[in-house]
């Protein structure tokens, strides 16, 4: 059993107890007062763990000497860590934790103007971890073919054959 699980086995049985000695005839304003209580804690647990392992990537890399700290108290990237704190309450992937990571690394590095940050978290949080490797998939083809000059000649071939195809239904419906 991981860290993880054994703390987060360790808050559901603190609200059990607590739900157990303190047992009222209606019960049901507890239970609920309890099960929040609950998953406060467990999403606390998950903003420093990821808190914690952000700032251990950041002195294990070489990122931390790129990092503009100056930036840390600008309202763009306040608004993207926020941001992604949301998506770290809600998700226990480790991949996804670490596409945060690099998006809140990315953010300190080199900012951009214009921001997609929340359309990339919304994909990181939507998609699970194979569809991502199939975009990145299709992300490298399109660059190698672009790279090799391919990209346009496809294209030129499509106009072409489209030409084509509209030739022949015209000569076809005569």
């Amino acid at each position: 059993m991981s860290a993880k699980e054994y703390s987060d086995i360790r808050e559901l049985l603190i609200s059990v107890r607590k739900q157990i000695l303190d047992v009222e005839p209606s019960g049901t304003g507890k239970f609920l007062n309890e099960f929040f209580d609950y998953r406060s804690r467990i999403k606390q647990n998950r903003i420093n763990s990821f808190i914690e392992s952000l700032q251990t990537y950041l002195q294990q890399t070489h990122y931390n000497e790129k990092i503009h700290f100056d930036l840390l108290n600008e309202e763009d990237f306040t608004d993207i860590f926020e941001s992604v704190l949301r998506r770290v309450v809600v998700t226990k992937s480790l991949e996804k934790l670490n596409r945060f990571k690099l998006i809140i690394t990315k953010s300190l590095i080199e900012p951009k103007e214009i921001n997609f940050t929340e359309s990339f978290l919304d994909l990181i949080t939507g998609l699970h971890e194979k569809q991502i490797e199939i975009l990145y998939c299709y992300y490298e083809i399109d660059r190698s073919l672009k790279r090799d000059g391919l990209l346009e000649l496809n294209n030129t071939l499509r106009i072409e054959l489209s030409s084509q195809n509209e030739l022949r239904e015209k000569g076809e419906k005569k």
